[in-house]
């Protein structure tokens, strides 16, 4: 994908159009609260305003900023006026994700699914339409299967670049890199205590057990959490796609399957809200349904990724922490939580191919027995005959 926002700034030529909406350079401090924050955010619509014929000319004294709440890596705010609502985002994650690319897939993916919508970049953050009547989904009302059409819509995403193979283990292997750079910079206790060596050959077997499989590599959300899924009692809106991405879709169904457990708000999941496998298995037959394939592979693919996907956000949590701090989230609790499930769906991983593969040595002894058998009656039977 051609880098635009990139060329713009190259190119000098910042306040102009970039994806067909406002693009300038100047930013939004963070630390900024209250009437402050509000004077900037209004001189940011002012600015943009006069490249755009959609944006309002917001007015203090009829305006109000209101903080979202749910977003870890950004902050986001609703800009009221008297004739229209926008979400803004201001950007956090420094270094974690490529904003211009990620601006540019989204005004890509707001024409190809409809409802959301892109309005402008500035510096450090993008201004979006505000989703009205929509709400995020709980714990409880993620687990409907009415997502599942919003998915493979989304599944069947062709980015303009095409798709492309995915960064998945490449990731993975700068995130485990970075993460061990943390262990040495950071003083908490929990993220010292944990065992990248043993993470990393994880990984590797996790990568070799996968491979064999040919998962389907398509684009991903790679975040299905509850909150990046907007409810409006009727109907589902998939939000926050700074992590979308090519990758495998069996990555993608395991991470949302992962969600279920929360977290995101203390950074301790419930694992005890997990899907049983009775329930993942009936969710991926309505998505086998309508988008192809053969269950029990499927079934097959995300059980083994749901193991990958503790290990990639428990290495963002790492890198998260080192960045971030713990300060406004736990990322080093969260990110040992993460690890200690990813274990513990290892441990179910090798002991199922230790009894897959004792049960091929069963049916090769029974085999080799059989025809034991049938030789020595042969030869019984041979010398019966002589």
């Amino acid at each position: 994908m051609t880098n635009v926002f990139v060329a713009a700034r190259e190119a000098s030529t910042t306040p102009c159009l970039v994806c067909g909406q406002p693009y300038i350079l100047n930013e939004i401090d963070k630390n900024l609260k209250g009437d402050e924050l509000k004077s900037r955010v209004i001189q940011i619509f002012k600015k943009m305003s006069l490249l755009s014929s959609t944006l309002p000319i917001p007015s203090p004294s009829t305006s109000t900023l209101t903080p979202i709440s749910g977003g870890i890596t950004n902050a986001l705010y609703l800009l009221s006026t008297p004739n229209s609502k926008h979400l803004i985002r201001i950007f956090g994650g420094e270094g974690m994700i490529d904003r211009d690319i990620e601006t540019e897939m989204y005004s890509n993916l707001a024409d190809y699914l409809g409802g959301i919508s892109y309005h402008g970049r500035f510096g450090n953050g993008r201004i979006e339409g505000f989703l009205e009547g929509y709400s995020p989904c709980t714990l409880t009302s993620m687990r409907t299967p009415s997502i599942i059409p919003s998915i493979l819509k989304l599944h069947s995403y062709i980015p303009p670049s095409g798709l492309g193979p995915t960064e998945l283990w490449n990731q993975l292997d700068t995130w485990l890199s970075e993460a061990k750079d943390a262990q040495k910079k950071v003083n908490l206790p929990l993220i010292n205590t944990l065992n990248l060596s043993s993470i990393s050959l994880a990984i590797k077997s996790c990568k070799s057990s996968t491979l064999p499989l040919n998962p389907p590599i398509v684009f991903c959300h790679n975040d299905l959490l509850s909150g990046n899924i907007m409810s409006s009692g009727t109907s589902i809106q998939l939000i926050d796609f700074e992590y979308g991405s090519p990758n495998y879709a069996a990555f993608d169904i395991a991470n949302h399957f992962n969600e279920y457990a929360g977290g995101t708000d203390t950074g301790v999941p419930d694992y005890t809200l997990l899907m049983s496998s009775k329930e993942m298995r009936e969710w991926i037959t309505i998505y086998v349904e309508k988008g192809g394939g053969e269950v029990e592979e499927v079934m097959e693919m995300v059980e083994r990724f749901m193991e990958v996907n503790h290990y990639y956000w428990g290495l963002w949590a790492i890198v998260q922490a080192r960045n971030e701090g713990v300060e406004e989230f736990p990322y080093d609790r969260y990110a040992y939580e993460r690890f200690a499930q990813g274990a513990k769906e290892r441990k179910k991983r090798l002991s199922a191919s230790k009894n897959s593969w004792n049960r091929y040595a069963g049916y090769a002894t029974l085999g080799v027995a059989a025809a034991a058998g049938i030789y020595v009656g042969w030869k019984f039977l041979g010398k019966k005959k002589k």
